[in-house]
């Protein structure tokens, strides 16, 4: 995080919120039940989907690896699949509603399939009507959009390896000795981890992947493993900023002329 933006989030709590004491957290090692256990977090948000190893309670950074085909991209795909289909632009009419109710059709009726070739023409079609009035149905595209997550050539992202093999590729960056308990206490995350047959997907194929090797992939219901660990972490393992010493510090700082 940037010193100065870092400065500013800290002076917001303590002088106008009046905090006692701040800890800056990485949402990835509060994914872990355990803050001292060994795991791969998958977090899979609008924007970003991000592969972090943690062992022994510490993230390894050279490790973890982040690409852009998250939520958004999958939103765009769908989209632009119904758009090509259809001829219906989804902004014609109000300014962002017509995306609002692309995303509540992604998420009511898009799922991961388990073998997406054998799969495509045994999809059943559900109707969804569109803020037109329009009738449509949706076949392939519920499961053609979150399959970018495992074949980016559909959206030409070639450059970028399948979800489970970048798995892979970041647990085989971490010491070998860990190995065994990152694969198996790979967890999901984030609001775009939701889909049915998301955590099966990846088991399956990483088990093709590595056919000798135990696998097991977890997701929480509600995906609030990060707030549950917050509100119950060892207070004494973070570096907590206390406000009485952070104002002296500030004041020095501001005194020798850093700030």
């Amino acid at each position: 995080m940037d010193y100065n933006f870092k400065e500013k989030i800290l002076s917001l709590l303590f002088n106008r919120f009046n905090v006692s004491s701040v800890a800056f957290l990485n949402s990835a090692e509060l994914t872990l039940p355990d803050p001292i256990s060994t795991g791969i977090i998958i977090d899979i948000g609008d924007s970003t989907t991000k592969i972090v190893p943690i062992c022994r309670g510490q993230i390894i950074s050279s490790a973890q690896y982040s690409h852009d085909i998250a939520g958004n991209a999958i939103l765009e795909y769908l989209v632009e699949l119904l758009e090509n289909r259809y001829k219906y632009k989804f902004n014609a009419e109000k300014p962002g509603h017509g995306l609002q109710m692309a995303r509540k059709i992604k998420e009511k009726f898009c799922y991961v399939a388990q073998n997406f070739i054998e799969e495509r023409s045994d999809v059943i079609g559900q109707y969804v009507e569109l803020p037109n009035g329009q009738l449509i149905i949706m076949d392939i595209e519920r499961i053609q959009c979150p399959e970018i997550l495992f074949q980016p050539n559909l959206i030409g992202r070639n450059q970028i390896k399948s979800l489970p093999c970048l798995i892979e590729k970041v647990i085989n960056k971490c010491d070998s000795i860990h190995h065994d308990e990152l694969y198996t206490n790979i967890i999901l995350t984030g609001g775009s981890s939701y889909f049915n047959g998301l955590k099966e997907r990846i088991q399956k194929d990483l088990s093709i992947l590595i056919p000798n090797r135990e696998i097991v992939v977890k997701s929480f219901p509600q995906r609030k493993s990060t707030w549950i660990s917050t509100a119950i972490y060892d207070n004494k393992r973070y570096n907590w900023i206390n406000k009485k010493e952070w104002r002296i510090a500030h004041k020095k700082s501001k005194l020798t002329g850093y700030i």
